[in-house]
């Protein structure tokens, strides 16, 4: 079945559809259905059945978005909408995702100069041993204190700096801190504490290469790599599961502990049902 006459490609796996005159909002949510579905539907390619997805973006026309710009612009807002709700679905474009769009580029433009107006600062959780209520390790937290917005939670800037690859910056600065802070504190307070930090799946591609680098500081600055512990989420490591295991065992050979941080929350909550 023929959903569309004609289309044209925005670029990589992205198209771009034009409806002229629709009937209705209802006709263009019709149409957009039917491509979800029809492309949902299982493909054979030389004897391998094949499954694909769609997300749809959906902008109308109007006197407020007559320009090409403004119409494409909130179409891929909408499309964006679409996954992160799930994929495999469709949006509507309105004004409140606008507010959001608006809102998303300015969080990301200040981002980008945040670092290197020293705007980030880290927090270190510690974690007690219960035998004997001593201080053994801390967690390093980072934090955003925005000149003019306070502080901003990491729960609303580390997914836009995932999503940028500005994560890869922000988590060179944190180890920097990091590998810092735990050469005075094992000086002056306890030998062999130890200080948890957070990772990105983006620090595990190419083999690795930035946590090698970060082994590479720890030996440069005479801190044993006990000193450090690596915090992965168990949705990273089942993701990616081939890539990140081989980084795994590098940095176990090199005797960092490796933790998986939010279990339960995703892969294996559900086994719990």
């Amino acid at each position: 079945e023929m959903c569309i006459r004609d289309s044209y490609r925005l670029g990589g796996d992205e198209f771009v559809i034009i409806i002229s005159k629709p009937e209705s909002v209802f006709k263009m949510y019709d149409i957009g259905t039917n491509i979800v579905r029809s492309l949902a539907e299982p493909m054979d390619f030389n004897g391998d059945v094949i499954y694909s997805t769609a997300s749809i973006g959906i902008e109308t026309y109007s006197k407020h978005t007559s320009h090409v710009k403004h119409l494409l612009r909130n179409a891929d807002q909408a499309l964006y909408k679409s996954k992160r709700n799930g994929r495999n679905q469709l949006c509507f474009f309105d004004s409140l995702m606008l507010s959001q769009y608006l809102e998303r580029k300015e969080m990301i433009s200040d981002l980008h100069k945040a670092i290197e107006k020293n705007e980030f600062f880290i927090c270190y959780q510690p974690i007690v041993e219960m035998k004997n209520q001593e201080i053994t390790k801390a967690e390093a937290l980072i934090r955003w204190e925005h000149p003019t917005k306070g502080l901003i939670s990491p729960v609303d800037f580390i997914p836009l700096a995932e999503e940028t690859g500005l994560i890869v910056e922000i988590s060179n600065w944190v180890f920097q801190e990091v590998i810092r802070q735990i050469k005075r504190w094992r000086l002056k307070y306890k030998s062999n504490l130890q200080i948890k930090i957070n990772t990105s799946p983006l620090l595990y591609l190419n083999d690795g290469a930035l946590l090698k680098d970060w082994v590479a500081l720890l030996y440069q600055n005479e801190i044993p790599p006990q000193a450090i512990g690596i915090e992965i989420t168990e949705n990273i490591l089942m993701d990616n599961l081939i890539e990140v295991s081989s980084v795994i065992d590098f940095l176990r050979r090199e005797n960092i502990q490796i933790s998986i941080d939010d279990f339960g929350t995703g892969y294996s909550s559900c086994l719990l049902y």
